[in-house]
């Protein structure tokens, strides 16, 4: 399951136009034209999962407001984005996951092109939006969260896999975004602040580099969380005893009752053959069983296109989110 181009839409006074091209250098030939058109006064980029989800956004209420900012729209009520950007400080909450994998980013074309733009582009990298959405909010730009979208997105997110096989590489710009800032200004608990730092780089899959941070934070924190990345980063690795291991240091913890619950709506759908018994094992004693998500894990790792495989996936990355929103809690000294 691979991550699908991304639709860009501009919209001007004189209608709406396709940006062609599939790199980001002809996303910025494309943009400095329609920037020299003198109909583009007012005008915004649109960028989208989908050309449906573009479509949709085009017939929504939020193009009749006049938005002066760069907006998000999530793309469902539910969205875990939406929570991000509401509890989490800006520079944490875009390196989270990319935007417009989830949502309709909306970009006032002077923000790219013209006087109040900082003059940086597109970048040739993986996820060149996400690139330059993460420069704008270092730059003291603002963000605005909308409303979320209404119906349903084209193109499902693409999740993290159980256990990444490239494991970071070809990606050294999203490892210095994640690695070389500080996202807690005078932490209330430092070994928290390094577990923080430790859980983005291995939700982005840079296991090592993380792993080296957990490591030095080892049952520290208001609830241990370098030790909770630590046994993410080896059931990923796959090292599913070592990953157990950790998960024991860790003990109870504050997101495991949310992530039952997520875990049971997402495993809800499958057959019964599928769900029924696992969604037993891991919300056992009325709370989540990390071993028994580590069990599911090695059971999906033959093959990750299974319902059941993707249902984990989903679950990993709900628990990271959760995680890594505690986490951010836990370093500020904040109960919630």
């Amino acid at each position: 399951m691979g991550k699908t181009r991304p639709e860009l839409v501009i919209q001007s006074n004189s209608g709406f136009q396709s940006v062609a091209g599939a790199t980001p250098a002809e996303w910025n030939s494309a943009l400095s034209a329609a920037g020299a058109d003198p109909s583009s006064t007012a005008a915004f980029l649109i960028i989208a999962p989908s050309e449906r989800d573009c479509d949709q956004f085009r017939g929504s209420a939020a193009l009749q407001g006049n938005i002066r900012e760069i907006s998000v729209f999530p793309l469902r009520d539910s969205s875990e984005l939406a929570r991000d950007w509401s509890e989490l400080p800006p520079g944490l909450a875009v390196r989270c996951a990319p935007p417009e994998d989830d949502a309709v980013v909306m970009v006032p074309l002077d923000r790219l092109i013209g006087p109040t733009s900082d003059g940086v582009s597109f970048r040739d990298v993986d996820s060149p939006i996400w690139d330059w959405l993460i420069r704008q909010v270092d730059g003291g730009q603002v963000l605005h969260l909308g409303n979320a979208m209404r119906g349903n997105p084209e193109v499902p997110p693409v999740r993290p896999p159980l256990a990444p096989a490239d494991v970071g590489r070809g990606r050294r710009w999203l490892e210095v975004q994640l690695a070389d800032r500080s996202l807690v200004d005078a932490p209330a608990s430092p070994a928290d602040a390094v577990a923080l730092r430790a859980g983005l780089l291995i939700m982005h899959d840079f296991l090592e580099a993380g792993h080296q941070l957990a490591q030095s934070i080892e049952g520290q924190g208001r609830h241990a969380a370098g030790d909770y990345w630590h046994a993410i980063m080896h059931r990923r690795e796959p090292d599913y005893g070592n990953s157990k291991y950790w998960f024991r240091h860790v003990g109870s913890h504050p997101v495991f009752a949310e992530l039952a619950h997520v875990a049971g709506g997402l495993l809800q759908p499958l057959e019964p053959s599928d769900a029924a018994a696992w969604r037993s094992r891991l919300h056992r004693a009325g709370t989540w069983d990390p071993m028994a998500f580590v069990d599911l894990c090695e059971e999906c790792a033959a093959d990750a296109e299974t319902p059941l495989a993707l249902a984990a996936r989903e679950i990993q990355w709900q628990e990271m989110r959760l995680l890594l929103r505690q986490t951010y809690r836990d370093a500020e000294g904040r109960t919630r």
